[in-house]
């Protein structure tokens, strides 16, 4: 490849891969940070699972790394004008997410984990280690929800 070629466009694939990686980063600074997003009452319990989690999102990046599911994919909307639908949401939920102030962020949040339970509602029927993560993912959803206040707790010392 000559230096003024473009790169190479991104597989259906690949996008699906880094759609993981994001939500995957999104599901960590909600839960993991001594500011979470998440409540007192839920955060160690879910900072306890994180690690299974994680193997989990390890498990299905392989899995789909290997190519080997394509024809599974296709069956279940990750491929074609129903993924580009799936992908422009979650795109859309994650630029917002990243451009929102402190005072919208659990409802931003919230935003995004709803697009990806779109997509891991379909992967988990593909890859089963995907399962986990939605749970997961639902967990942290759901936390988000009972608790909508429209700021992260203050930290130890910060006054309110």
């Amino acid at each position: 490849m000559a230096p003024t070629d473009p790169p190479p466009a991104l597989t259906e694939l690949d996008e699906l891969r880094g759609v993981l990686a994001r939500l995957k980063l999104v599901l960590d600074e909600t839960v993991n940070p001594p500011d979470a997003l998440t409540t007192t009452e839920l955060t160690p319990q879910l900072r306890a699972a994180w690690p299974e989690i994680l193997a989990a999102f390890n498990q299905v990046d392989s899995a789909l790394a290997s190519g080997n599911f394509t024809p599974q994919l296709e069956k279940v909307g990750l491929t074609g004008p129903s993924w580009q639908l799936k992908l422009s949401g979650f795109k859309r939920a994650f630029s917002r997410l990243w451009r929102t102030g402190k005072e919208e962020l659990r409802k931003a949040t919230g935003s995004l984990l709803r697009w990806s339970n779109i997509i891991l509602g379909s992967l988990s029927s593909v890859v089963p280690a995907a399962e986990i993560i939605k749970e997961f993912k639902e967990s942290v959803e759901n936390d988000l929800a009972e608790h909508p206040e429209t700021s992260p707790p203050a930290q130890h010392g910060e006054s309110t």
